[in-house]
């Protein structure tokens, strides 16, 4: 596991110890309002990161904005979504297979790349 992935994770154990406290939970829903469209672990991560945060973008965003970052800044550590593309006939030959089996449900056919 990568070393940032791993410093990520250990910041969000101990988030969630955090939070347990009462008021820190309610610190954190307010903060979470601002935050809907990112999921419970990234609007943790930013919240132990930067809890006075008003808006969140990467740097090209902020530019697109026409915002400047500051040299030297540092960014905000979130778990990004990682997509994995299959070639075409690695996925041609999973349908096949998953047909041939009967696991849709309607008719087997027979498919050979």
């Amino acid at each position: 596991m990568n070393e940032k992935v791993k410093e990520a994770l250990e910041r969000l154990e101990e988030g969630l110890v955090a939070l347990l406290d009462t008021e820190q939970w309610k610190r954190y829903l307010r903060f979470q309002s601002q935050f809907h469209s990112y999921s419970f672990h990234n609007t943790l991560l930013i919240f132990l990161q930067k809890p006075n945060a008003t808006m969140v973008a990467g740097f090209h965003r902020w530019k697109a904005m026409g915002r400047l970052v500051r040299k030297g800044e540092r960014g905000i550590s979130i778990l990004a979504p990682m997509f994995h593309t299959k070639p075409e006939d690695e996925v041609l030959s999973e349908l096949a297979l998953h047909e041939s089996e009967g696991e849709t449900g309607t008719k087997s056919i027979e498919w050979t790349p």
